[in-house]
């Protein structure tokens, strides 16, 4: 049948807790992430002023839509980040 090894087989060894525990993990680095910081580790070459990538590893420039997506994921972190490290209030 079908069910044998698919792609969509279970992982042997890890448990859902474990999965789980893992995935909370990764959302709570997520958060501690400063959005410039996010592209980093990725294979590219030159950033923009916010750190959203604008060249690839080779320094070509990157296509309009491959920067749209990344600045939309940038966007998304940005929120996150923005979320849990509000601005220090600043008193008159």
């Amino acid at each position: 049948g079908l069910r044998a090894g698919g792609p969509a087989a279970k992982k042997i060894g890890v448990s859902r807790k474990e999965e789980q525990a893992a995935q909370l993990a990764k959302k709570q680095a997520a958060k501690n992430l400063h959005p410039r910081d996010m592209f980093r580790n990725e294979p590219y070459s030159a950033f923009d002023d916010d750190g959203v990538p604008t060249h690839d590893k080779d320094g070509q420039p990157l296509t309009k839509s491959s920067i749209k997506k990344l600045k939309k994921d940038w966007l998304k972190q940005k929120k996150l980040y923005d979320a849990n490290h509000p601005p220090p209030a600043t008193s008159p």
